[in-house]
């Protein structure tokens, strides 16, 4: 519908069941289509401040790359983190893969890894979410990482420079039943 350099209006009227997008590729094309708006009733879910017992800085492309690979092993990941590192693990039906990250001073900071340990924690994830999370690291150089015990996993970018904003999900972990 929309090149890369075309020109998009996006309008709705006040009360309107539809929102209309218009695209513009210079005089010899326009693009004209409106799409119903559905009615969302939701839950606001208040996050509430964390004070995480280790915090991650990491190039951004690593934590993709981790989550990728390991999730052909299987559907749950465990992280743990302790001084020596963070341990990314996944054990699943056809095998078991593991990356340990440790710690490195790098000339840029898309090349390092800063762990701050207060207390280790382990704690289990999704994985599939985490795959998720990570397709965001094309938009800035590094993420952080907030893990506590029995606290949700926090994924932030800043994108590109903290003044521009971030970017940050947040993943509850998995409890064993």
């Amino acid at each position: 519908m929309c090149g890369p350099s075309d020109a998009l209006k996006i309008r709705w009227q006040n009360e309107a069941d539809t929102v209309n997008f218009q695209c513009e590729s210079g005089e010899d094309r326009i693009s004209d289509f409106d799409l119903k708006l559905m009615q969302i009733e939701s839950e606001h879910m208040e996050i509430p401040e964390q004070h995480y017992k280790v915090s991650v800085r990491m190039p951004s492309s690593e934590f993709q790359k981790i989550c990728r690979d390991l999730k052909e092993f299987g559907e749950t990941i465990q992280l743990s983190a302790s001084k020596d590192g963070l341990k990314f693990s996944v054990q699943g039906d056809i095998g078991a893969g593991n990356v340990l990250l440790k710690p490195r001073e790098g000339e840029n900071p898309g090349e390092k890894v800063i762990l701050t340990v207060q207390e280790p924690v382990t704690a289990t994830f999704a994985l599939r979410y985490l795959v998720n999370f990570a397709k965001a690291a094309p938009l800035c150089s590094t993420v952080e990482l907030g893990l506590g015990p029995d606290a949700p996993l926090m994924v932030k970018y800043d994108l590109d420079v903290a003044e521009n904003g971030h970017m940050q999900f947040y993943l509850a972990p998995k409890i064993d039943e």
